[in-house]
């Protein structure tokens, strides 16, 4: 987990700039520059996410991801988790041998 929030009001920003790949009512899921895979994730009970983005968009930390549900504010916490894209967790462990 890279980072743990209360968020202070309705409104979510990104935290980097990326695409988003995924999204769901209460998490969405961004791949960054770097090439990692960020999800941020409302670990909330009750309530949801109401995204203003949708797959493929590309958002930077200035732009509005989307808010949270009225019932959802005083008692949300949102985490932000990196992942290792698929594509290279097949990859990038294993060097080539040659002669073999």
């Amino acid at each position: 987990m890279l980072l743990k929030i209360q968020p202070s009001d309705y409104v979510l920003h990104a935290p980097l700039d990326g695409d988003v790949t995924a999204t769901s009512s209460t998490s969405i899921e961004l791949i960054g520059w770097d090439q990692q895979v960020y999800q941020l994730l409302l670990t909330s009970s009750a309530g949801h996410c109401d995204w203003q983005v949708r797959v493929g968009d590309h958002v930077t930390p200035v732009g509005i991801l989307g808010t949270l549900s009225s019932d959802t504010a005083a008692t949300a916490i949102l985490t932000c988790s990196r992942h290792r894209p698929t594509s290279d967790a097949t990859n990038a462990d294993y060097l080539p041998t040659l002669g073999y």
